[in-house]
């Protein structure tokens, strides 16, 4: 049986397995309908799913969780802590993790409802390894998402 130990990252309490299945990936939307979808769309995959409705909650999740994938939205409130006071949105967030060395290795997938050639663009010079627009095909965000857990490397500790 699998030991659970109870931690607090910001405002949340997460339940973390030490005998997690699967990789960890960190769903970060602030629209909790679409955070569900994403979940349901990746439950079958026997990775284990946390997620965050902001930004400064993604922060401290990733930090604490080291995440092997992140499906990111852009546009997100920025959260309240201090730490996070700069983190207007989703391509910020990406940025600085990617700015990271513990952490650049982490796979981030943009998933925004921003389609336009530009955002795409800035979206990709932020550091993120994949793009997919809302209204999104669940189907193509599994394979997105397998792919890029099957190429990443584990993220130094």
């Amino acid at each position: 049986m699998a030991s659970v130990i109870q931690e607090n990252v910001g405002n949340h309490s997460m339940a973390l397995d030490s005998e997690r299945p699967g990789k960890v990936i960190l769903i970060v939307e602030d629209q909790a309908d679409i955070r569900q979808l994403i979940k349901m769309s990746l439950a079958f995959t026997k990775h284990t799913i946390y997620e965050a409705p902001d930004c400064q909650t993604a922060f401290n999740m990733v930090n604490t969780l080291k995440p092997d994938l992140m499906l990111l939205d852009i546009m997100l409130p920025s959260g309240t802590d201090d730490k996070t006071e700069g983190l207007a949105n989703g391509l910020t967030l990406c940025r600085m993790l990617k700015d990271n060395p513990e952490l650049a290795t982490m796979p981030i997938i943009l998933l925004t409802s921003k389609g336009q050639a530009i955002d795409i663009k800035a979206g990709l010079a932020a550091g993120a390894d994949e793009y997919i627009v809302k209204p999104f095909s669940v189907i193509h965000l599994i394979e997105v998402a397998l792919h890029q857990l099957s190429i990443t490397h584990p993220i130094a500790a």
